[in-house]
């Protein structure tokens, strides 16, 4: 996230707004998988949950209906999703030479056969 901010010019907390972005990410996440879980155990989670004010806390309690291999691919997903809204959102606002640094940029991430599709 901080070489697409350099990238782009942003001026502002560059690190700040990483981290912001991860927590985002990490809190949709978690959101995601407690969706996938039934509501009981969306109850038991709730009862334990109480009183808990981090994601670490969140992931903890988690940790014990889902595995890492699930977080973690739900994290990447989220991550994904949020940074496809965050270019969505941002692509209207930049010059003709930024979209096409982010475009070189972006595409040096692709696969040879993402870039077919």
């Amino acid at each position: 996230m901080i070489s697409v901010l350099n990238l782009l010019g942003f001026r502002e907390n560059k690190e700040a707004y990483a981290d912001e972005f991860i927590q985002i990410c990490e809190k949709q996440a978690l959101v995601d998988l407690l969706n996938t879980l039934s509501k009981e155990r969306k109850e038991e989670i709730k009862q334990k949950m109480v009183g808990a004010e981090s994601v670490q806390r969140t992931q903890a309690v988690l940790s014990e209906y889902v595995s890492s291999e699930q977080y973690t691919e739900a994290l990447e997903k989220a991550a994904g999703a949020i940074f496809v809204q965050f270019v969505q959102a941002v692509v209207p606002t930049l010059s003709q030479q930024q979209v096409n640094k982010l475009q070189a940029y972006m595409q040096s991430f692709s696969s040879p056969t993402e870039m077919v599709k």
